[in-house]
């Protein structure tokens, strides 16, 4: 087989393996938005409310005590022998096993903290601990190279998730089956977990201090960083759930639905995106890796402003549809939320970590922490709990200004040329203008509040009267060209933004 055929079929492999988990990501995503929305269903206020509790233990425990070690697997696996290697595998599922019983006390003081009863709050930790240590499972099989059967574990688990427990939740309607459901799923993974771990291990070298060592260094950096940016991120929903009732955390939190569909289109285009500007910056070229990155954050723009601007124009409409009349309560935190995406959208932590700017993010997420704690507290203690999305929004605000203007000094690139800011201008003026002309077909002008038209169909209307306004909006502001460089000429072709 010649070196050019080669190089083809293992292109086409990490398509494949990209194509292969996006998809499973994709499904896994809709998995987590669908089953809230049948919960909200079946559970009362304060059971819904006790439930969105339990995910956020989970998932703060996960990305604080976890310290990025299941991250680590992608960096020492793949460039070291198997004996070699599975000394770091072992080390990685040691210390997450440590980090479980952590996360699993850590729990158990919440729920006595908040006055749980001992049987529901032994659940939780339990639940807590056992889910933190399978976390290492996210990362097993891909940091192997086997994206094909980390999709299909991955899609295994999704569906045994919704099974459980909306099942549970459908038989019994009560937080107690829920809870139970919970547990025998944290049990399938951790025990899948643990098998794996142990399967390739079992023939690896001893584990000595110079691995040990090795390994600390590697992930320190990134675990603070990593920690810092997910507390930033949920530290109203932490505040929140401590100085309100579960019910009113329940309302809150629906609002957090929405985060994970920036960080599926940002993860795909990353997938694809940070291996090349990563080559680039190894051959000192420069300038050619920020045009990869611009024509990133052209998709990206493309592509998010529009939802965003659609999920504020109609946003009461949304919550009465996914969540029920109860929940539209909640519309003053998701706009909050869709600005705090709107300025996390346009990103060059992607510059910087080709630069090898580490530690600036570091220490930019120490200094901004203290200032979104505060900034929530603020909001929280003025306006009640909407009040305190406010912090995330003025922290994400802070930490791109500083980004920017450090990618400004590492590259030698003025801000002003860092992005297309002319081509963003008038890509968010399209959004803008299609979600102005939405609201005043609802009546939501002049500080009136808009008609709320719920259900399904007025909903996909409205959708798609948005989609053509705002397609026509970016022909008259004369975007073709901007479409075909982010999207490919294929999809601006396929879109109707292809020729001249």
């Amino acid at each position: 087989m010649s070196a050019s055929t080669a190089q083809s079929e293992a292109g086409r492999g990490l398509r494949r393996s990209i194509l292969s988990l996006s998809m499973v990501n994709a499904i896994d995503m809709a998995f987590q938005f669908l089953i809230p929305m049948l919960l909200v269903r079946l559970l009362g206020d304060a059971d819904f409310g006790a439930y969105r509790t339990l995910w956020l233990l989970a998932t703060t425990a996960i990305g604080v005590l976890g310290f990025a070690v299941p991250f680590s697997l992608y960096y020492f696996v793949p460039r070291l022998p198997r004996v070699e290697s599975a000394v770091f595998v072992r080390q990685a599922g040691l210390y997450m096993a440590l980090a479980g019983a952590l996360g699993a006390l850590a729990a158990a003081w919440w729920c006595s903290w908040q006055g749980m009863n001992l049987h529901l709050g032994t659940g939780v930790a339990l639940f807590v601990g056992i889910w933190v240590f399978a976390s290492l499972l996210d990362a097993f099989f891909s940091s192997q190279q086997r994206a094909v059967e980390q999709a299909k574990l991955n899609l295994f688990f999704a569906l045994l998730r919704v099974g459980l427990i909306i099942g549970a939740a459908q038989q019994w309607n009560s937080w107690e089956a829920v809870l139970i459901a919970h547990l025998v799923l944290a049990s399938a993974k951790g025990l899948a977990c643990a098998v794996g771990v142990a399967r390739f291990s079992a023939a690896g070298a001893r584990i000595r201090s110079q691995t040990v060592s090795e390994h600390a260094r590697y992930v320190a950096p990134f675990g603070v960083s990593s920690a810092m940016y997910l507390l930033r991120g949920r530290i109203d929903q932490w505040l929140v759930a401590s100085t309100f009732s579960a019910a009113q955390f329940g309302l809150y939190s629906v609002a957090a639905v929405i985060i994970p569909i920036q960080g599926l289109l940002r993860m795909t285009i990353n997938q694809v995106v940070l291996p090349e500007m990563n080559r680039l910056q190894s051959t000192g070229n420069l300038d050619e890796m920020q045009a990869v990155n611009r024509r990133g954050n052209l998709a990206v723009a493309l592509l998010m402003f529009p939802v965003l601007a659609f999920l504020s124009s109609r946003t009461e409409a949304l919550l009465d549809f996914l969540f029920t009349a109860d929940y539209s309560a909640a519309a003053s935190v998701v706009r909050i939320y869709c600005v705090m995406l709107l300025i996390e959208s346009i990103e060059v932590t992607m510059i910087l970590t080709a630069m090898r700017q580490g530690s600036f993010m570091m220490r930019i997420d120490a200094l901004v922490l203290p200032i979104v704690v505060a900034v929530s507290w603020l909001g929280a203690s003025e306006f009640g709990p909407s009040g305190a999305a406010a912090g995330g929004a003025a922290g994400a605000l802070i930490a791109q200004v500083a980004a920017f203007r450090r990618t400004s000094v590492v590259t030698g690139t003025p801000v002003r040329d860092c992005q297309d800011w002319w081509v963003l201008g008038r890509i968010s003026l399209a959004a803008a203008v299609s979600a102005g002309l939405l609201l005043c077909l609802h009546g939501g002008v002049l500080g009136q509040p808009p008609v709320v038209e719920s259900g399904l169909l007025a909903l996909l209307i409205d959708g798609a009267g948005f989609m053509v306004v705002y397609w026509l909006c970016l022909r008259a502001l004369r975007l073709r060209t901007a479409v075909r460089d982010a999207l490919g000429a294929s999809a601006a072709r396929f879109i109707g933004f292809g020729g001249p």
